[in-house]
């Protein structure tokens, strides 16, 4: 940068303030520094008059005069520049890694639309930062670093002002394109998201033909809320795992499980099961028993001999044993003869199928992600898009981002071969507009269908009113106070007053003054040495003390 002389800085005028921020960006970024907005001046209208940039570093540097100041000419509304300094006091980065700098990092539209595609799938950020690296043959090449796909990411979740409505919203626009699909939920006394259930066509249709036998279990820390996620499935012909129907709820309450099986029964046409399977859960087996009273539900296979068991190992006055026998009419083989159980014995289909929810949601994702990614990577969704995927009717999402991507190259070349010629400028600006209103028109006259339209369905309820739900505590978490052992932990309690609550540095004993102490009670204490006050200096404090008085 030797030709960017003093004279040459000032002579130096931007038709608006962002050029000269681009300016001293691209030399900053020439010279291995970043730069911020720093100072500004504006008058009574609010309007700015002066703008300062600054190197990234000045708040850490003691004398750092490194700045770049622009001001408004009133006349001709151009900025000059005012005053400057481009000289450093602290050792500057390599032309490879100042382009990580956060004056530097940025990304684009494609890079947003990429990075929202990547989401959809349930592909994770620092995966996503891999693959810009690989596309970009470097991780200095990519332009911005891991932290900002964090980031992005957040501001993507925040255009949502309701997880609840947004989960609710989405679902009934699935139920615009699946006329079948059943969708419910209800709410607390809150207006707070108590429970959720949704089932589609496929679904039902499959349940139809397999649903004589029906496995159900929740699964707990697959969305922010905690709420537990329940999943109703089967086995189908080819002894594969088929769902029938999802929920989220915020308790396993005997009520809440009665209410889904209600759902369930009012979706399936009421069409009952002749067994059910779970996992022993108490709450889950009365709400089996008022609703489907003629289900016959099995824990577990029976292991024989049971009483030469007992014997061998001495189990006679084990208490759970016991139970456990009591219930051999709900587990035991001997028992179960002549009862349809399609050859599924536990629960272990669905937490199979738990595991592989678990790889595309975890305890962060909120619930409209976390809906769009079931409804996605379930088995039954994936057979649904393969199907339609064969039948050549749907466009995925990738296919829309590379188009997107795609034309947002091209027209960054157009740009970059017009903007020098006059003519070509004028000529390629007039075409585009009229393109632009060309393509608002268009879109403006074709009827649509608003994602957000209430569809009257068996609550008919408004979505405005509904609230996220709160962050529950899931079945079998320790209380509070009690350590793992199940023993009162003992509370801490502060080592100046003896009170809880507090520490002794926030005690309010500790803020008192020096008078309410003794003087001959004063010592400083460090570890075991005690070591007294100097009376002289005891002397000076309370004469310094009473002179204040």
């Amino acid at each position: 940068m030797e030709e960017i002389t003093d004279e040459v800085v000032s002579r130096l005028d931007f038709g608006d303030l962002e050029l000269a921020y681009q300016f001293y960006c691209w030399y900053a970024k020439s010279s291995d520094f970043s730069v911020r907005k720093s100072h500004i001046v504006r008058n009574t209208c609010m309007e700015t008059l002066q703008q300062t940039f600054v190197c990234s570093c000045v708040e850490s540097r003691c004398g750092y005069e490194a700045m770049f100041r622009v001001h408004v000419h009133f006349c001709t509304g151009q900025w000059y520049v005012t005053c400057w300094n481009f000289d450093h006091n602290h050792l500057l980065l390599d032309l490879k890694l100042s382009c990580l700098l956060p004056g530097h990092r940025k990304m684009s539209a494609s890079d947003i639309m990429q990075v929202e595609n990547y989401r959809k799938v349930g592909i994770r950020p620092p995966h996503m930062y891999a693959t810009f690296a690989n596309q970009c043959a470097g991780y200095d090449k990519v332009g911005f670093i891991r932290k900002d796909i964090y980031n992005e990411e957040g501001r993507m979740r925040k255009q949502h002002t309701s997880d609840a409505i947004g989960a609710l919203k989405y679902l009934h626009y699935l139920r615009k394109k699946d006329p079948m699909m059943y969708v419910s939920y209800t709410a607390d006394e809150g207006s707070r998201l108590q429970r959720l259930f949704w089932c589609d066509t496929e679904s039902q249709l499959l349940y139809e033909v397999f649903g004589d036998v029906l496995a159900f279990d929740a699964t707990y820390k697959k969305n922010k809320y905690l709420c537990p996620f329940v999943i109703f499935s089967g086995l189908n012909h080819h002894n594969q795992t088929i769902v029938f129907a999802a929920a989220i709820v915020t308790d396993e309450t005997e009520e809440t499980y009665v209410w889904l099986l209600e759902q369930l029964l009012v979706a399936m046409k009421g069409k009952a099961h002749c067994s059910i399977i779970n996992d022993g859960d108490l709450a889950m087996r009365n709400a089996i028993t008022r609703v489907m009273a003629g289900a016959f539900h099995r824990l577990f296979k029976f292991e024989e001999k049971w009483k030469e068991m007992v014997a061998t190992f001495e189990l006679e006055d084990n208490t759970w044993i016991a139970e456990l026998y009591e219930k051999r009419m709900k587990w035991s083989p001997a028992h179960l003869r002549g009862y349809f159980f399609a050859g599924i014995w536990t629960t272990s289909r669905c937490e199979a199928f738990h595991a592989h929810v678990a790889k595309y949601v975890h305890s962060g994702t909120n619930l409209i992600n976390f809906v769009e990614q079931f409804q996605r990577w379930s088995k039954v969704a994936t057979e649904n898009i393969k199907d339609k995927y064969l039948d050549s009717a749907m466009y995925w999402d990738s296919q829309l981002m590379a188009k997107y991507a795609t034309l947002v190259e091209v027209s960054r070349q157009v740009c970059k071969a017009a903007y020098r010629d006059e003519d070509e400028y004028d000529k390629m600006l007039h075409f585009l507009s009229n393109e632009v209103r060309r393509l608002k028109s268009k879109k403006n006259s074709e009827p649509c269908i608003d994602d957000n339209d209430e569809q009257a369905d068996q609550q008919g309820d408004n979505y405005d009113g509904i609230l996220d739900p709160v962050v529950v505590r899931i079945k079998g978490c320790r209380q509070v106070g009690v350590d793992e052992y199940g023993k009162q932990r003992r509370i801490q309690k502060c080592g100046q007053c003896g009170g809880s609550g507090h520490n002794k540095r926030s005690c309010r004993n500790r803020l008192r003054n020096a008078n309410d102490y003794p003087l001959e009670t004063y010592k400083w204490k460090h570890h075991s040495i005690i070591v007294d006050v100097d009376a002289t200096l005891i002397a000076h404090e309370e004469t310094h003390y009473n002179d204040q008085r």
